[in-house]
């Protein structure tokens, strides 16, 4: 890896993935918060979208973590913290990812938003029991 390049998934990093897959949708640019580190080679995250629609679904809007516009540098609108799917990320392919430019570091989000998906993965329906224990377990808040 080049120097200065380096990939941060330390807790509350935001990744920028171009051409992401997944939940069996077309390759896209989509935006990760990452958890944290599973293994030495898998990290978790939950995807960050700017679609408003599902804030209309009483069961989605309570397991979205809102991120307000203008909040951060590298989200250009009110954002929402998907935290009904956990995505479970390849850590040497985002490495590859990073060389390769589809990978772009974004910054850090402030650590209020951690506690806030803790809290909102322990009263978690949607998401699966064994995600929210493996959420809870990396977060270790």
């Amino acid at each position: 890896m080049p120097p200065g390049k380096k990939l941060d998934l330390s807790p509350s990093s935001v990744l920028l993935i171009h051409g992401y897959r997944s939940r069996g949708h077309a390759p896209k640019s989509k935006f990760l918060l990452v958890i944290g580190a599973e293994t030495d080679t898998r990290a978790l995250g939950f995807l960050i979208s700017s679609q408003a629609h599902w804030m209309s679904s009483p069961p989605h809007r309570r397991e979205t973590v809102v991120i307000p516009d203008r909040a951060t540098s590298f989200l250009s609108r009110e954002s929402y913290i998907q935290c009904w799917v956990l995505e479970r990320l390849d850590i040497p392919r985002l490495e590859q990812g990073l060389e390769t430019g589809q990978v772009k570091r974004c910054g850090k989000l402030p650590t209020r938003y951690l506690y806030k998906i803790r809290d909102v993965v322990r009263e978690s329906f949607l998401l699966e029991q064994d995600d929210a224990e493996a959420v809870l377990q990396v977060l270790g808040l």
